[in-house]
């Protein structure tokens, strides 16, 4: 694979990984990500009996709209682009070093020209073993980084559900749904808890005493 060619085959936006695609990778590694059904007190419908809350969310517009999702964005982001400036180093060093030995060409032998041409030829691989290897090592700090993000936010969702009584909530990404109502939709309310949440955290990691004064 040519070194100009290996970041487009790089596609490393901010992508989320799907429902499905997260718990195919998820449960090989022997964990899942579960959004609970919960026995919580029955909710009331609109004649005042009990029945069954059902409510949706959009885990991936979470992710993406977060705050702390947003700031995870932005660190993707500089890693990626430092990514492509060492691919784009690593191209141009490879292209001095064959212009030098075009140059000398008519000067070397052909013994000194082979020996020039195959150590450029073992450079160049070496090269893309390493950029191999740091784009496989990126793509899967993405990937950790960005589940764990999930599994926060899904865990504030399931925290929701014990407090307002819902019964089930529905992953609207998840590929067994074909829709969903917006009257049921609470997705920016789980938002906002989960930005509260974040900034909760953050300020007890700045201020330690107020985390004491709670407990």
């Amino acid at each position: 694979m040519k070194l100009h060619t290996m970041v487009l085959n790089v596609f490393i936006a901010f992508t989320i990984l799907s429902p499905a695609l997260q718990a195919k990778q998820e449960t090989a590694k022997g964990t899942t990500t579960k959004i609970e059904v919960r026995k919580t007190a029955p909710s009331k419908n609109t004649d005042g009996q009990a029945g069954v809350k059902v409510v949706s969310i959009d885990s991936v517009h979470m992710l993406r709209n977060s705050q702390e999702g947003k700031q995870l964005e932005s660190a993707i982001q500089g890693e990626v682009t430092e990514f492509e400036e060492l691919v784009r180093k690593a191209h141009n060093d490879l292209n001095t070093e064959k212009d030098i030995i075009t140059k000398q060409a008519s000067v070397l032998s052909k013994e000194a020209l082979e020996e020039k041409q195959q150590k450029l030829m073992s450079v160049k691989k070496q090269k893309e073993l390493e950029i191999t290897d740091r784009r496989e090592t990126l793509m899967s700090s993405i990937q950790r980084r960005q589940i764990t993000l999930r599994d926060k936010q899904i865990k504030v969702a399931n925290q929701l559900l014990e407090e307002k009584g819902w019964s089930l909530i529905v992953e609207k990404n998840a590929p067994f749904v074909l829709g969903v109502a917006k009257a049921i939709d609470v997705t920016d309310e789980v938002l906002g808890a989960v930005d509260q949440a974040f900034n909760e955290e953050a300020s007890s990691k700045e201020d330690p005493k107020k985390v004491e004064k709670k407990a």
